[in-house]
C-alpha cells in the first residue's frame, strides 16, 4: 500500500504509565501494528512512564505546554483517525479539521461536577462516534448528559492473554496446599475503594480464617496511598495482607496463574476491569462489585461473583461521596464482600472450567475498535 494512503491512527490519553487504561491502548497500539496500521501515541501532559517502555520511542509525542505540537505532529503523520481515551485535547478542532475521532468513555465521570461534566460532554459530542466500554457507563453517561443511548456504541474490553498461560516462565499447575490467597490488582485511586477491602480482611481474620491477601499495583493519588499504608499499620501482619507495588505485565501474569487463588476487586465503580477480565482469563475466580460491565462478564463466566455497590446508585456518587467512602470499610456491602470470600477459604475450587474460547480476548476487542477506527478517511485533512 502507498504510504500516503496508508491508515495512521493517533491514540490520545492524559498521560502513559502504568494504569489499566495504557494497557488498554498498549494493546491497540499493537493490533495496529500487527495489522500495518501506523499508530502514535500522544501525551496530553508529556507524562510516559512504564509502559511506555514497551512501545517504539518514535510512536511516542508528548504534548505537555506546547499545544500547538499536537497539530504540528498530527499533520507531518497524516494522521487520519484519532482515538481519544479521558483526554479531549483538542477533539473538536480535530473533527472540523476533517479527521475522524473517536471517544471512548472508559468510567463513570462521577467525580466530575455538572459544569466540568457538561464541558466534557460538549467536547465529546463533537467526535465521530463515541464508544463505552459498558452498559452501565454508556446509560450513566447519556442521562447524564441528556443524550440518546443508540449515540454510544458498547464495546467491552478485553483480556491480554488468553485463559491458558503461554508465557513459559508461568506455572498454571495446581498450587501446593496452603492458606488460601487474594490478590487485589489496582492502582491506588479512591474508586479502588482498598479501606472495604482491608475491613473484610480484618473480619475474616478476627473468625480464624487462614488465608493471606496481595495488594498489587502502584501509582494514583500518593495521599491515598499514604491513608491505605497507615491502616496497614493499625491493622498489623495479623491480618494476612502484604502490600507487593507495581509489577509488569509479564511479572503479574506469573503471580496470578501461580501463586494466587482468587482475584477481588471491590472498587466503588469501574468501567470494565481489566485486572477482572485478566485473572478470568488465566482461569482465577474473581469477586467483583456489581458495577460497570461485572453482570455481562458474570453471565458468561460464572467464575465471576458479584456483590453490592458500596453506593445504592453509581449516580449517588460524586468526588465527595467518593472521598468519604474511600476511607472506611464499614460499608452496606461489607458483609456481602465478607462472607464472599469466605466461601472461597472454606470451600476452595481445585479447577476451574474453561471456555474453549474466552468470551472476552484482546482480538475480538481489537476487532471491534479497529471497526469504529477504520471508519476513517485513508486520506489525511488538509491543514
Amino acid at each position: 500500500m502507498n504510504d500516503a494512503n496508508r491508515l495512521k491512527v493517533g491514540f490520545v490519553v492524559p498521560s502513559f504509565d502504568k494504569g489499566g487504561l495504557e494497557r488498554v491502548v498498549l494493546e491497540l497500539y499493537r493490533a495496529c501494528s500487527q495489522r500495518g496500521i501506523a499508530a502514535t501515541i500522544f501525551s496530553e501532559s508529556g507524562i510516559f512512564g512504564e509502559l511506555a517502555q514497551e512501545v517504539n520511542p518514535a510512536d511516542l509525542v508528548g504534548i505537555g505546554n506546547q499545544p500547538n505540537r499536537f497539530f504540528a505532529e498530527i499533520s507531518a503523520r497524516r494522521i487520519s483517525c484519532l482515538h481519544y481515551n479521558y483526554s479531549t485535547l483538542q477533539l473538536p478542532e480535530a473533527t472540523a479539521a476533517g479527521i475522524r475521532t473517536v471517544y471512548v468513555i472508559h468510567n463513570y465521570y462521577t467525580w466530575l461536577d455538572d459544569r466540568a461534566f457538561a464541558d466534557r460532554a460538549k467536547a465529546i459530542g463533537a467526535a465521530s462516534a463515541v464508544v463505552a466500554v459498558s452498559e452501565g457507563t454508556r446509560e450513566y453517561f447519556a442521562k447524564r448528559a441528556h443524550w440518546e443511548s443508540h449515540r454510544i456504541e458498547i464495546v467491552l474490553n478485553g483480556a491480554a492473554f488468553s485463559r491458558q498461560c503461554h508465557a513459559p516462565h508461568c506455572d498454571n499447575s495446581a498450587r501446593l496446599p496452603g492458606p488460601h490467597v487474594f490478590a487485589n490488582v489496582a492502582s491506588f485511586h479512591r474508586v479502588k475503594h482498598h479501606m472495604l477491602l482491608l475491613r473484610a480482611a480484618e473480619i475474616l481474620s478476627e473468625r480464624g480464617l487462614k488465608f493471606s491477601l496481595l495488594l498489587i499495583g502502584g501509582g494514583g493519588d500518593e495521599n491515598y496511598e499514604a491513608e491505605i499504608d497507615a491502616r496497614l499499620g493499625a491493622i498489623g501482619t495479623k491480618s494476612g495482607v502484604r502490600k507487593l507495588g507495581f509489577k509488569s505485565h509479564a511479572e503479574l501474569q506469573r503471580i496470578l496463574a501461580s501463586e494466587v487463588d482468587t482475584v477481588v476487586i471491590p472498587s466503588l465503580q469501574e468501567g470494565c476491569s481489566v485486572s477482572a477480565l485478566e485473572a478470568l482469563a488465566l482461569g482465577r475466580p474473581v469477586i467483583l462489585t456489581d458495577t460497570g460491565a461485572a453482570r455481562d462478564v458474570a453471565a458468561k463466566l460464572p467464575e465471576l461473583v458479584t456483590v453490592i455497590r458500596s453506593a445504592r446508585d453509581i449516580g449517588e456518587l460524586n468526588a465527595a461521596s467518593i472521598d468519604k467512602l474511600s476511607r472506611t470499610g464499614d460499608c452496606r456491602n461489607l458483609t456481602d464482600l465478607v462472607e464472599a470470600m469466605a466461601v472461597k477459604i472454606e470451600s476452595p475450587v481445585s479447577t476451574v472450567s474453561a471456555a474453549a474460547n474466552f468470551p472476552f480476548g484482546m482480538d475480538s476487542f481489537a476487532t471491534r475498535h479497529l471497526a469504529t477506527i477504520t471508519g476513517a478517511t485513508t486520506n489525511p485533512p488538509c491543514f
